[in-house]
């Protein structure tokens, strides 16, 4: 008896090395270096210093403070968040075009990933993965 989905029988596996696309590789590796840069900066400030400048620092302390709150703070987070959903919109095409079941598996993984913020929310440092939508 033939399944009555169209594709259902295909499993997914990961891409081999020829099919996946290196710039987004890339630039997921340069915004996960600038969120850990900004991490970095807000981990060695007290909170009620966080969205301001210090201006009594000076010299070499004075340079990379401007230079992380200038190319740094809230710029890789949305960076992350449009390669996040670039990727999505990939797999989407590459299940169509595989004629794979897509919608199912999608909101699976969105569910995981909700339960996965709202804990971290909830027990660790805040709501990280809703910082993108200010």
């Amino acid at each position: 008896m033939e399944n009555e989905f169209p594709g259902a029988n295909k499993e997914l596996t990961p891409l081999t090395n020829s099919n996946r696309i290196q710039v987004m590789d890339l630039l997921r590796g340069f915004a996960l270096i600038g969120i850990i840069m900004m991490n970095i900066e807000w981990f060695n400030r007290p909170v009620s210093a966080l969205l301001s400048f210090d201006y009594s620092l000076t010299g070499f302390d004075w340079a990379s403070s401007w230079l992380v709150k200038v190319f740094v703070e809230g710029k890789f987070y949305k960076l992350f968040s449009i390669l996040f959903g670039m990727g999505f919109a990939i797999m989407l095409v590459r299940a169509q075009e595989a004629d794979r079941k897509f919608g199912a598996w999608f909101t699976r993984r969105m569910l995981a990933l909700f339960v996965f913020g709202m804990a971290h929310l909830i027990f660790l440092w805040g709501a990280i993965l809703f910082m993108t939508m200010r």
